[in-house]
């Protein structure tokens, strides 16, 4: 799942995956915590995430972890998808992804300002932020 942020007033959310059932059921939980109308869920693939219009903001991201799969580098490529819609399309942001400490974070291709190991549950995890200048290269 993909989710942003934009700086503009008021502070736009907005909310993506590509499965429907986790966009309704992000919809649900919005409306139990009484955000609803704050946020915007959108059901969108990644190679169609595109940054939201006005000022950069902040996307944050939980992609896949491989933790069901034997072999996490099989999320490899959609890492590298990953760092391209980061570096392409979302300049001038910053960008914090939540992974498991085994999934391929360097196949972004892009070095992390900060590392922070972490828990999701009983899974370690690593926390990291990147900032996306205008002259990433590409």
């Amino acid at each position: 799942a993909v989710h942003w942020a934009a700086a503009p007033t008021p502070t736009v959310i907005v909310g993506s995956d590509v499965d429907a059932r986790v966009v309704a059921m992000a919809q649900r939980n919005a409306e139990r915590a009484g955000v609803a109308d704050r946020v915007r869920f959108e059901v969108r693939d990644l190679v169609d995430v595109e940054a939201p219009a006005g000022e950069p903001g902040v996307l944050v991201c939980n992609p896949p972890y491989g933790e069901r799969l034997s072999d996490p580098d099989a999320l490899r490529p959609l890492y590298d998808q990953l760092g391209s819609v980061l570096k392409h399309r979302f300049p001038g942001w910053t960008a914090w992804i939540l992974a498991g400490e085994e999934a391929p974070l360097r196949a972004i291709g892009l070095k992390p300002d900060t590392r922070e190991p972490l828990r999701n549950g009983p899974i370690r995890c690593e926390l990291a932020s990147y900032s996306l200048w205008a002259s990433s290269p590409a």
